[in-house]
């Protein structure tokens, strides 16, 4: 635990301020020391870590999830990840923890529905199927019904963290619309990426 509290004093400038490629790395040598922190239980539960692993376990899973929305590759590890909307209003009622929302942007929720859609593509991939489209639909409209924790500040830079979760949401449709085949060019893809 140790060398996850070390790696996390400095993640936050070095996620931002190094080449891809050494962030890359730390994540991936930073995964065993992460995998022996986490409770017993394999996969790892992201939803638990999320809500009450305690900030290095959770940074650790924004950071994967992050890399993995912004590079297209799979999460690091596989984890156990639950979803209904039902499961979002756990987030809401930690209003006085903003989990990775304050580092990185991204509310818990849209963490939480990342590793859900990463899991459906593993399982639909070992399986040589595609994910059912009644599913990626509901998933569609579960994005747009997720409520985020509103960031409680007279500070003007305000407007811009509410800007940075709108991206985010719009983020994890365009990732559910690649999970469904869509490419850059389909016209649904368009409008939210140029939004």
């Amino acid at each position: 635990m140790h060398l996850l509290n070390k790696r996390n004093r400095w993640y936050p400038y070095k996620f931002c301020s190094v080449p891809l490629r050494l962030t890359l790395d730390l994540l991936q040598t930073a995964l065993p020391v992460f995998l022996a922190a986490c409770p017993s239980a394999r996969p790892p539960h992201m939803l638990d870590i999320l809500l009450k692993g305690g900030l290095n376990l959770s940074h650790f899973v924004a950071a994967d999830v992050a890399i993995c929305v912004t590079t297209g590759r799979p999460l690091l590890c596989r984890y156990h990840v639950p979803w209904s909307l039902d499961l979002c209003n756990e987030f809401m009622e930690k209003v006085e923890n903003q989990g990775s929302q304050w580092l990185f942007g991204i509310p818990d929720q849209f963490i939480l529905l990342i590793g859900y859609i990463d899991g459906l593509v593993k399982n639909a991939t070992a399986a040589g199927i595609t994910v059912d489209s009644g599913l990626l639909a509901q998933i569609e409209d579960d994005v747009r019904r997720i409520q985020v924790s509103p960031c409680e500040s007279n500070d003007p830079s305000l407007v811009a963290r509410m800007a940075v979760q709108q991206c985010w949401r719009e983020a994890v449709i365009v990732y559910l619309m690649a999970l469904g085949g869509a490419h850059a060019l389909d016209p649904r893809v368009g409008p939210r990426r140029d939004s």
